[in-house]
């Protein structure tokens, strides 16, 4: 192996051990999909009325089987849309 190479691994590896300590030492993120409950109580309405938000077609839903998300960017852009 060449000392230019060798010099590469070396910082290589520094570099991959860096951005792990990094990666362990942020906090998790914010979930990307939120359960119609969550965002009930997130907006301070009920269950029911956000049922019907999204129903109506006014808060995009991702739906899996019988489940139904509501994407974190999409409540952000509802919320921002029905500012008063």
């Amino acid at each position: 192996m060449s000392p230019t190479q060798d010099l590469l691994d070396q910082f290589a590896a520094l570099v991959a051990e860096k951005v792990a300590a990094n990666l362990r030492s942020q906090p998790p993120s914010q979930p990307r999909l939120y359960t119609v409950s969550q965002v009930a109580e997130m907006i301070g309405r009920s269950k029911g009325a956000v049922q019907h938000l999204i129903s109506r077609g006014e808060l995009p839903a991702v739906r899996s089987g019988r489940r139904v998300h509501v994407a974190a960017e999409d409540l952000e852009r509802w919320i921002e849309e029905n500012r008063g």
